[in-house]
C-alpha cells in the first residue's frame, strides 16, 4: 500500500487544467527485458530487422514475432519460456500482437488469449500508480519541461497568457533522472512563483502566478499513488449551550492526475486517526460516518471533511492526522471496433474486465442508432444511478480513412449493478457499412485504498 508524510501543512488550493499547443500523447510503460527468445527469426526477417537496427519498435515488433512463433514450439519449457518472455514486455506490445486465426495451432491461440488478457488487465490497473518523468541533467526552460510532463504522462497542462512568456525564460536544474508527477509539479511551481487553479472548466491544469499571501505547494501536500492530499482548513468551534456541539472540523482536499478521472471519493471517519502535540487522542464525532465527494465529468479536485472532538487549549498543533481514502477509479481506457453494423447483431468484445455487446444498430428517419451494452465482471458501487461517469466514454463511427464522426447524442436504456445499456444516436449517416463503431471504455472499475498522513498542523 502507498504511504505519504507530510510535515507542513495549510497549503494552496490543488487543482488541475491544460497545455496548449501540444499533440496527443500516449501513456508509456516500462518493461523489464525478458528472457532471450529461444527460436532463431527466418532470414528475410533477419534483414528486415538489420535494416531497422536503429529503430527500437521495428526491433520490438520483431522480437514479438519471434516469441508468437515459439509459443508454438515442440517442448513445453520452450513455449512456457516465450509465453513469460512477452508478459516482460509489458502493455507496450498490446498493439504488435497478432489476432487469433484460425489457421494458429489451439495451443497458440488459447496462449495469445491468455497473454492479452493479462496485460490488457495489467494496463488498465496502471491508473493506481504515479505517473512518473525522467528529465535530462541539464538546465532546460520551464516551456520544454512541461512538455516534457505531458509528452510523458499524458498530464495535460494549460499556461495563463501571463505564464507562457515567463516558462520560456525561466530554467530548471535538476540531477533527479525520475520522479512522480505531483511531486515534480510542485516543485517547480514553488520555485517558479506559480501555482494552480483547481477550478478552471475542462480536463487540464490551469498553472498562473501564486498570490502573495498562499502558502507554497510543497510545504502542503501529500502524495499517494496518482492523488494529492492536502489540509484546506481547520475550523473550531465551542457551543455554549451544549458540550455536544464543541468540535473540530478538518477539511481535506484531494486533487487528482489529469490522466485519472475518479467517479467517487470516499473518508470512512472510522479510519481517520488524529492526535495532538500532546499525544492525547482527537478521536471523529461520528467514527461510523464517512464523507463522499461524487466527482462530476471536468472536476478536479474534490473536498472531504470530518468532525472531530475539539482538543484542549493546551495544544498548539495537530501532531498527526492519518487516514484511509478510498477511491473508485476508471481503469486505463480501451478500445472496442465493431464493423458491417447494418447487419450486427449481439457481437461482444472483452478487454481486461469489461466486456461491450454491440446490440444492434438500426436505420430510423435520417438518424442512425447504435445500442451498446457496457459489463463488468465485477459489481461496483460506479453503477448507481447518480454516477454518470460512463457519460466520459467516447463512441464514434470511424471511416476506413480515419475520420471519426461522433455521436450526436447518448441515452441510457438498461441501469443494473453490472451493467449499463447506452443509445448513442448518429444524424445524416446514409452508407453506415462504410463505417465501424469505436466504444472506449475503461477496462476495469477499480476501489483502491490510499492511506494517508498528515503532520503537524497549527490549531487554530
Amino acid at each position: 500500500m502507498w504511504r505519504c508524510l507530510l510535515s507542513i501543512v495549510f497549503g494552496t488550493a490543488a487543482g488541475l487544467a491544460g497545455f496548449g499547443g501540444l499533440g496527443a500523447a500516449e501513456w508509456a510503460f516500462a518493461a523489464d527485458d525478458p528472457p532471450a527468445a529461444l527460436s532463431e527469426a527466418p532470414p528475410q526477417e533477419k534483414t528486415q530487422e538489420k535494416a531497422g537496427v536503429n529503430d527500437p519498435q521495428t526491433e520490438l515488433a520483431g522480437r514479438v514475432r519471434r516469441l508468437v512463433r515459439q509459443l508454438d514450439a515442440p517442448q513445453a519449457a520452450q513455449r512456457a519460456q516465450a509465453e513469460e518472455a512477452l508478459l516482460a514486455l509489458g502493455p507496450k506490445i498490446l498493439d504488435l500482437l497478432p489476432e487469433v486465426d484460425p489457421q494458429q495451432s489451439p495451443q497458440t491461440a488459447v496462449s495469445l488469449t491468455r497473454i492479452r488478457e493479462q496485460l490488457q488487465r495489467r494496463l488498465a490497473e496502471s491508473v493506481r500508480q504515479a505517473s512518473v518523468v525522467s528529465l535530462p541533467e541539464g538546465t532546460p526552460s520551464y516551456w520544454e519541461v512541461f512538455q516534457q510532463v505531458y509528452q510523458q504522462t499524458g498530464n495535460r497542462l494549460r499556461l495563463r497568457s501571463d505564464v507562457q512568456d515567463l516558462t520560456k525564460r525561466l530554467t530548471f536544474s535538476t540531477k533527479t533522472a525520475k520522479k512522480p508527477f505531483w511531486p515534480l509539479l510542485d516543485q517547480l511551481l514553488d520555485q517558479a512563483g506559480l501555482t494552480i487553479y483547481p477550478y478552471d472548466p475542462g480536463e487540464d491544469l490551469m498553472v498562473l502566478p501564486r498570490p502573495e499571501h498562499e502558502h507554497p505547494r510543497s510545504q502542503g501536500a501529500c502524495y499517494v499513488g496518482p492523488l494529492r492530499i492536502a489540509a484546506q482548513r481547520l475550523i473550531a468551534q465551542r457551543d455554549y449551550r451544549s458540550r455536544l456541539g464543541d468540535h473540530l472540523v478538518l477539511v481535506l482536499e484531494a486533487a487528482w492526475e489529469p490522466r485519472v478521472s475518479p467517479v467517487v471519493l470516499r473518508l470512512p471517519h472510522q479510519t481517520v486517526q488524529v492526535r495532538d502535540d500532546q499525544g492525547r487522542p482527537l478521536p471523529p464525532a461520528r467514527p461510523e460516518a464517512q464523507s463522499i465527494a461524487p466527482i462530476k465529468v471536468g472536476q478536479k479536485a474534490a473536498e472531504l471533511e470530518v468532525r472531530l472532538a475539539l482538543p484542549d487549549r493546551s495544544a498548539s498543533r495537530l501532531e498527526s492526522v492519518q487516514g484511509k481514502l478510498t477511491a473508485t477509479l476508471p481503469g486505463a481506457i480501451q478500445r472496442f471496433s465493431f464493423d458491417r453494423l447494418s447487419a450486427a447483431r449481439n457481437q461482444s468484445q472483452r478487454r481486461a474486465g469489461a466486456t461491450v455487446t454491440l446490440l444492434e444498430a438500426r436505420k430510423e428517419g435520417r438518424q442512425w442508432q447504435v445500442e451498446v451494452l457496457l459489463r463488468y465482471d465485477r459489481p461496483s458501487e460506479a453503477f448507481q444511478s447518480h454516477y454518470h461517469w460512463f457519460y466520459r466514454n467516447r463512441a464514434y463511427l470511424e471511416s476506413e480513412e480515419g475520420q471519426k464522426i461522433l455521436s450526436d447524442g447518448v441515452e441510457p436504456f438498461r441501469h443494473t449493478d453490472i451493467e449499463i445499456g447506452l443509445r448513442y444516436a448518429f444524424e445524416g449517416i446514409e452508407a453506415v457499412e462504410k463505417y465501424k463503431f469505436i466504444y472506449e471504455a475503461p477496462g476495469l472499475l477499480l476501489t483502491e485504498e490510499f492511506p494517508f498522513e498528515l503532520q503537524k498542523l497549527p490549531l487554530p
